[in-house]
C-alpha cells in the first residue's frame, strides 16, 4: 500500500506496529509450533471460538469430539450444530466468525513480503520478545530512511493496545498536525433549558 502510494506522488510517515512482516510471521510460527499437525491447529481454533461465543460453557466431550472429526469443514458444522440455542447471534454469523479466524492464521502463514526501498520514513513498533538482527536487517532494508525503532515492554498480542503507540506516533506526525490539534476547540456546545429558548420566544410573536 505504502508503495502504491508512493507511485501516486504521496510521501509520509510509515509506521510497523509489531515489527517487520517477517518479525510476525516468525512470532506466528513460535505460538503455532506446538501444533503438530494442520488438524490439530482446526480443531484447536474451533474450539476456543465456540467457547468464546458462549462465553465458556461448552461441552465437556467438545475438544475430543473436534479432534475425532477429519476435515475443518466439518469441524464447523460440528460447532454451528453445537451452537445452536445457545447464542444469540444467527447460525450464519457463528459460522463465518469461526471460518473468518482460521482464514486470517492461513492467511497471515501464506504471506511473503516483497519490500522495496521506501522514499517514506518508517517507524517500527516492536514488541518485547522482538530482538533478532535477521529482522533489523530485513526493515533496514525496506526504507531509503534510516529506520526510526522503538521497543514496547508488552507482546504483540498487546501491542496496539499500548499506550506507548500513541505517544510514539504523535512525535513523528507534521509540526503543521500538531499545532492545528492544539488550537482546534474540541469542546461539543449545546444548549441549556431549550425548552425556555422556546417559551420566551412564543411570548414574545
Amino acid at each position: 500500500m505504502a508503495a502504491i502510494l508512493e507511485d501516486s506522488g504521496l510521501n509520509g510517515t510509515i509506521f510497523c506496529i509489531g515489527g517487520a512482516p517477517q518479525e510476525v510471521l516468525e512470532k506466528f510460527d513460535e505460538k503455532l509450533s506446538k501444533f503438530e499437525t494442520e488438524e490439530s491447529l482446526q480443531s484447536a481454533v474451533a474450539s476456543h471460538m465456540f467457547k468464546l461465543l458462549v462465553n465458556g460453557d461448552s461441552p465437556e466431550n467438545l475438544d475430543i469430539e473436534l479432534k475425532n472429526i477429519p476435515t475443518w469443514k466439518e469441524k464447523v458444522s460440528f460447532c454451528v450444530q453445537m451452537l445452536l440455542g445457545r447464542i444469540d447471534h444467527s447460525i450464519q454469523y457463528a459460522k463465518e466468525i469461526i471460518e473468518a479466524v482460521y482464514e486470517r492464521i492461513v492467511q497471515v502463514r501464506r504471506y511473503q513480503s516483497q519490500p522495496r526501498p521506501l522514499r517514506s520514513l518508517l517507524v517500527t513498533i516492536r514488541p518485547w520478545t522482538s530482538t533478532t538482527n535477521n529482522v533489523k536487517f530485513h526493515s533496514l532494508q525496506s526504507s531509503q530512511q534510516k529506520v526510526v525503532e522503538y521497543q514496547l515492554q508488552v507482546p504483540l498480542a498487546y501491542a496496539a493496545q499500548d499506550m506507548r503507540c500513541a505517544a510514539i506516533v504523535n512525535r513523528h506526525l507534521d509540526q503543521d498536525i500538531l499545532e492545528e490539534f492544539d488550537n482546534k476547540n474540541l469542546c461539543e456546545t449545546y444548549q441549556t433549558k431549550a425548552d425556555s429558548f422556546v417559551f420566551i420566544e412564543s411570548m414574545l410573536v
